[in-house]
């Protein structure tokens, strides 16, 4: 069996803690509500375009919006693409085409400078929900 380098543990440790933040973050922003039902149960943050493919998009905000496990995000989102599609452009126009051009710009992630930022963000979140 092959062991995983120490480098490759923390880069795991960071991604995953990074990918918590963005969730709180998004979710959050999106008002605890899924924003294709409007239902506060079972909630996710969902990448718009997918986080395999676009790597460098894949803690980018704007490529992650709040939808409900079942039936928006599971039965909707990926099983009906292209309905999807025209719904998120009706919902959110451009922002498709802003992040296609984002995936194309954008630069390689710096997943330390990241969670500096994340944290913070998420910290100055909580502030404001509690003061």
């Amino acid at each position: 069996m092959i062991k995983a380098s120490s480098q490759t543990r923390k880069n795991t440790a960071m991604v995953k803690e990074l990918d918590s933040l963005l969730s709180i973050y998004v979710r959050t922003r999106d008002g605890f509500q899924c924003n294709k039902c409007g239902k506060n149960n079972h909630l996710g943050a969902a990448h718009v375009l997918p986080k395999g493919h676009y790597k460098r998009l894949r803690f980018e905000p704007d490529n992650l919006m709040t939808l409900c496990w079942l039936p928006c995000h599971e039965s909707f989102w990926h099983k009906q693409v292209h309905d999807a599609r025209e719904w998120f452009d009706a919902k959110y126009p451009g922002r498709y085409e802003r992040l296609q051009i984002a995936a194309r710009n954008a630069p390689k992630v710096d997943l330390k400078l990241l969670l500096v930022v994340w944290r913070k963000e998420v910290e100055l979140l909580g502030d404001r929900c509690n003061g």
